[in-house]
């Protein structure tokens, strides 16, 4: 035998959900920065963690170039390999860096 209270827990849970007071669907509710205190200073963070992680990959890969010189100058092919590697690995931080935010908001969209 269920309980009265938990059968109609159970079918309230069920069933559609309710809107607001007034009754309706509930609305889909989009993250807003708007009137949060500080949210301009994060995005203004994010900004510039973004800039600062893009020239460090711009650093990285025209250092790369000059290790695979050197090492081709010198015979060292250890050290052009590991200029290669560093030149394949900054752009691909360059390229996730640049779609960061697409990406987060690609995987919010995902659900809802």
């Amino acid at each position: 035998m269920i309980l009265p209270t938990a059968r109609a827990v159970f079918l309230a849970a069920a069933g559609p959900s309710p809107g607001p007071a007034g009754g309706g669907p509930v609305q889909n509710v989009a993250p807003s920065g708007g009137g949060l205190p500080g949210a301009g200073a994060v995005t203004t963070i994010l900004a510039w963690t973004l800039w600062g992680s893009l020239v460090l990959c711009a650093v990285a890969a025209i250092g790369s170039g000059g290790a695979m010189a050197a090492g081709s100058l010198s015979r060292n092919p250890a050290l052009a390999e590991r200029g290669k590697a560093t030149l394949l690995w900054s752009v691909i931080g360059a390229v996730v860096v640049g779609s960061a935010i697409a990406l987060v908001n690609g995987a919010f969209g995902l659900g809802g």
